[in-house]
């Protein structure tokens, strides 16, 4: 009875683990749906930049505008 149990237990997770594969690869695909045109708006993140605590600063910087798009989603701004 321990192993019938044990075994429905192991089928559940089993299926938890599909649906969650299944979902990310969902989600996967819409990421990769996005796609650059040139004269395009986009903004630009400023990874560098150290915030003070205490101060209100924003990371990212105005918008740029595309002058063009390179392989594997790359853009030159």
């Amino acid at each position: 009875m321990a192993y019938d149990q044990a075994g429905e237990e192991r089928k559940l997770q089993l299926q938890e683990l599909e649906e969650l594969r299944l979902e990310a690869y969902e989600n996967s695909r819409i990421y990769k749906q996005r796609e650059f045109q040139v004269s395009q708006k986009m903004l630009l993140f400023n990874s560098r930049l150290k915030l003070i605590v205490g101060k209100l600063c924003s990371r990212w910087d105005d918008p740029f505008i595309t002058t063009k798009v390179l392989p594997y989603g790359g853009v030159e701004l």
